[in-house]
């Protein structure tokens, strides 16, 4: 009896959410880079990206400098678009993530904790093999300057 108008409201609300979860994802996106820039003035000069839909971005670092001689990062979003996908990662603990892979001039074998951020704990390990580093952040991670945090104590634990 009643079939057609509760379609007819679902296709709304799924249409109305889509429109939405594109905005969500664009601002986070927007925020995300903003931040990740901001955090690696020290490390590179430029950064080249390029756009995953509304959803994410590939990025590389023109010219890192220090003790990095390539960085490449990936920022994923969750799939805010499509409801019922955005409820089930949701669900199953999923975030928003950030990734980096760099290699350094001098690797050596080494494996730490970093523990100031935010009451969080970060593992990570450089290794002799390519690529020497590999950090997987949060967006609320990133977004709190852990980056930044991240790169300098694997530096510092490379020089020291």
């Amino acid at each position: 009896m009643y079939e057609l108008e509760i379609i007819i409201a679902l296709s709304a609300v799924l249409t109305g959410w889509y429109f939405l979860g594109l905005r969500m994802n664009r601002k986070l996106t927007e925020r995300v880079w903003k931040s990740i820039l901001e955090q690696l003035e020290d490390y590179t000069p430029s950064v080249t990206a390029r756009e995953l839909g509304t959803s994410g971005f590939i990025a590389v670092a023109d010219s890192p400098r220090g003790i990095y001689s390539k960085m490449e990062m990936a920022f994923v979003c969750l799939p805010r678009d499509i409801l019922i996908n955005y409820l089930i990662s949701k669900a199953i603990g999923r975030k928003d993530l950030f990734s980096l892979k760099a290699d350094v001039k001098r690797p050596k074998d080494l494996t730490g904790k970093i523990k100031d951020l935010d009451a969080l704990v970060l593992k990570y390990s450089v290794k002799t093999t390519k690529p020497h580093v590999t950090l997987l952040l949060s967006a609320d991670q990133v977004l709190r300057g852990n980056l930044k945090k991240a790169l300098s104590v694997v530096e510092k634990a490379l020089l020291g």
